[in-house]
């Protein structure tokens, strides 16, 4: 087997990484050891400007900039700092775990959006 942690791996990372900047990249630039991380989710669409404001006017959390909530209701939400995502990531992780998805909170109705939830008759009939 290969040894991959040589020179021969960092020369040809650095030629691959030169190709995607288009400029030479130094070896001593190339971490050959891979960097370990901690585990974290990442959500498959990104946060809409009208599920912060759902979040905002739910929590009476005050962002950090006044722009976060300026763009079209459906437009990526932009303008919150790293603290006001983590308050909103609590924020819905407390919505979700208490159950309000399914008990109809007006904010809930955001999060249905984007993946469709059976409603109770529709939960009883798939259970015959």
């Amino acid at each position: 087997m290969p040894d991959l942690a040589g020179p021969i791996a960092s020369r040809g990372d650095a030629k691959r990484v030169a190709t995607i900047v288009r400029y030479e990249v130094p070896e001593d630039e190339i971490n050959d050891v891979p960097t370990p991380t901690p585990d974290f989710y990442i959500a498959r669409y990104p946060v809409t400007v009208a599920q912060f404001r759902a979040f905002v006017e739910a929590s009476g959390f005050e962002p950090g900039d006044a722009r976060a909530l300026a763009d079209p209701d459906s437009r990526p939400v932009r303008h919150v700092a790293w603290r006001e995502a983590l308050a909103y990531c609590q924020w819905l992780h407390q919505m979700l775990a208490t159950n309000l998805v399914s008990d109809g909170c007006a904010a809930a109705r955001l999060v249905r959006r984007r993946r469709h939830q059976p409603t109770r008759h529709a939960e009883n009939r798939l259970r015959r």
